[in-house]
């Protein structure tokens, strides 16, 4: 093996040259934003945050850079090949700098476009702003009275597309490979390249991928602004519009009337509220007609439970016997219904109080980045101090940043809460995260909101060795049964821990699931898999007396006003739910599920999917085909419409919250 081409990792060197290019050139251009949009930055909030934000946007730079150097990459593995039959390899060498010198003017382009777009508009970039490029009003409106700059930018651009070209043309001369002998080093140079580059694009080694979440570093937006880039940005959020399939989502409501007076009028009803003007209808003060009580709020999500599964029994073991003896002395809301299929979805309606979006979730796209009247976000308005607590990866799903810009403010990760050799693959088991939660609970100031999520009930169902496993076989079914006793059990250590605490009778526990799981796969939209637990405890004297079963028709989006109803006084917000305690109607769960939207109305469950005609279901799954009247069905069916349209609209406008 003869590694003397360009001292041995002369492939590995060019890319890291190209790489560094990237990196150094946006974050130039990162200065730049600063100079145009936030010249103030550098007093208030200060150099150190501005430094933040420079390396914050590092790993964005990082990510973009990688993505870029892919087709380069590929370029220059042909030319191994190609090489085997006799073609010179400078040809590939020369057509990945050009190549990339493309991506490269590309990314500079953009860059320097969105520091004057944020001028214009106050946002970056993203994908849905590209629908307008071919709109000679936006050249115009960006480039009024730009003529000075413009011509900068070109220069500095036109500048560093030559150093670049000029450069990497220099390096690239050093990559020899001219015999068959040569060509073990060249491989073993585009392995490192390539698994460098896989990791600089996902923004590091981590279970999840970089999301935009990672760029809120402050509370002040245009640090975060100034963060991320415009290009991960656009890429980003195309790649989420291409798995939503938000183009389609006209063809799910055709035929109904889209009306906010109308879906405002039943969402709102007859509350007690001050409508606030605005373009999301749904804002407004609630009275809830009681005094105040700032008492604790510790919300604990648990992983994946189903209703079913409460009360039930496994080879004579109560699957979960410490959550059903707590129910029975809590306010336990028995016909509760998940928003969607998934944690994302559910977070977002627990916390929010709006219905999960329609394809991909809030937490995920780069629209979701404004805030939402958030439990959180309500109860700092009133002194809280507010906490996440999760064994995982917090960037999962983008947790970290949706729940940082809506209202948290501590975060206590798996590496806060165990050591790798005692978790599981998703990380921390559930007793750990409970007791590490119930620990920091003492040293948070009163009032506390406390959000913990809770995830040994997820798939693969890892349980920690001394656990005794009480159901015996290893199925699915037996590995989620054995789990979801393990959760209960933790469940109970916790409880046991905070009751010698003095917050403990000034605090109400909302323990709720984030979706449920399939029960019925021969049933296009199974409401079994959507019902889920949901109670209320407290040893509170102002709750304990509301300790009781209701039945009513609830969901996900009902948790914020009814918990607020619990704290009394007024709040600013706009929930699309209701305070279950207070109103009985209306009764109604909105569900989606992949490209399916269902609204259990009454009893009825209506079904929505592209192409399809609407499917009206009865209380047992069946399809119903003549009992029902025309105007329940169109009533039914203009309700999910507009649910579906507004709550889509209020993300995409940027105005579904604050």
């Amino acid at each position: 093996m003869n590694f003397k081409h360009s001292k041995y990792f002369g492939i590995l060197t060019f890319f890291f040259f190209s790489f560094l290019c990237v990196v150094v050139s946006l974050t130039f251009l990162r200065l730049g934003f600063f100079a145009r949009n936030y010249p103030s930055a550098t007093t208030e909030p200060g150099l150190s945050v501005v430094f933040r934000a420079l390396l914050t946007g590092l790993r964005f730079d990082a990510s973009v850079a990688g993505y870029s150097l892919m087709i380069p990459l590929i370029i220059m593995t042909m030319g191994i090949v190609f090489t085997v039959f006799g073609v010179k390899f400078n040809h590939f060498v020369k057509a990945s700098v050009f190549s990339h010198s493309f991506f490269f003017l590309i990314i500079l382009i953009l860059q320097s476009v969105n520091v004057e777009y944020y001028r214009h508009f106050g946002s970056n970039m993203t994908y849905r702003d590209l629908q307008y490029l071919s709109s000679p009003e936006v050249y115009l409106s960006l480039s009024a009275g730009q003529v000075w700059s413009g011509s900068v930018y070109l220069i500095i651009i036109g500048f560093l597309l030559f150093l670049y070209i000029k450069s990497t043309l220099s390096v690239g001369r050093n990559i020899k490979l001219e015999t068959v002998s040569q060509i073990p080093a060249a491989v073993l140079n585009i392995i490192l390249t390539a698994g460098i580059l896989i990791v600089a694009s996902r923004g590091g080694i981590g279970l999840s991928n970089l999301n935009w979440g990672s760029s809120v570093i402050s509370a002040d937006e245009k640090i975060n602004d100034a963060a991320i880039n415009p290009i991960f940005a656009i890429g980003k959020s195309y790649d989420l519009a291409r798995k939503s399939k938000k183009g389609k989502l006209a063809g799910m409501y055709d035929g109904s009337e889209i009306d906010q007076g109308f879906i405002a009028s039943y969402i709102i009803g007859k509350e007690d509220c001050e409508k606030i003007p605005s373009e999301n209808v749904f804002r407004r003060v609630t009275k809830t007609g009681k005094e105040r009580k700032d008492l604790n709020v510790v919300l604990i999500l648990l992983e994946g439970w189903n209703k079913k599964y409460e009360d039930s029994v496994c080879e004579s073991i109560e699957i979960t016997p410490f959550f059903d003896q707590l129910s029975e002395k809590s306010i336990d809301f028995t016909n509760c219904y998940a928003t969607g299929p998934r944690s994302n979805k559910g977070i977002e309606s627990v916390i929010c109080s709006v219905p999960c979006q329609f394809g991909i979730s809030a937490l995920k796209r780069i629209e979701g980045r404004k805030p939402y009247f958030s439990i959180p976000s309500i109860l700092k308005k009133r002194g809280y101090s507010t906490s996440f607590t999760y064994g995982g990866d917090m960037e999962f799903d983008n947790m970290k940043g949706f729940l940082k810009i809506n209202g948290i403010d501590r975060f206590i990760g798996k590496n806060e809460i165990a050591p790798k050799e005692s978790s599981s693959k998703w990380g921390a088991f559930d007793e750990d995260t409970l007791l590490k939660a119930a620990g920091e609970m003492e040293a948070f100031s009163e009032p506390f909101f406390s959000f913990i999520y809770l995830l040994s009930s997820h798939e693969p169902f890892d349980l920690p060795e001394k656990f005794n496993k009480k159901i015996h076989g290893e199925t699915t079914r037996e590995k989620f049964l054995n789990s979801l006793n393990y959760s209960d059990y933790s469940l109970k250590i916790f409880f046991d821990e905070v009751s010698k605490k003095e917050f403990y009778e000034n605090t109400i526990f909302v323990l709720i699931s984030d979706h449920g799981r399939s029960a019925n796969a021969d049933v296009p939209m199974d409401r079994n898999k959507f019902h889920i637990p949901f109670i209320i405890f407290s040893e509170n004297e102002d709750v304990m007396g509301f300790s009781y079963s209701i039945d009513d028709v609830c969901t996900q989006i009902d948790v914020l006003p009814t918990v607020m109803g619990l704290l009394g006084g007024e709040y600013e917000n706009a929930s699309w739910g209701r305070n279950i305690m207070d109103r009985n109607e209306p009764q109604f769960a909105f569900m989606t599920d992949g490209d399916k939207a269902g609204l259990l109305h009454n009893g009825i469950l209506l079904l929505k999917s592209y192409s399809r005609e609407p499917r009206y279901y009865d209380f047992g799954n069946n399809l119903i085909t003549e009992q029902l009247g025309q105007d329940e069905k169109d009533y039914i069916k203009t309700i999910l419409a507009n649910m579906l349209h507004f709550s889509s609209l209020h993300l995409n406008k940027e105005i579904h919250g604050q």
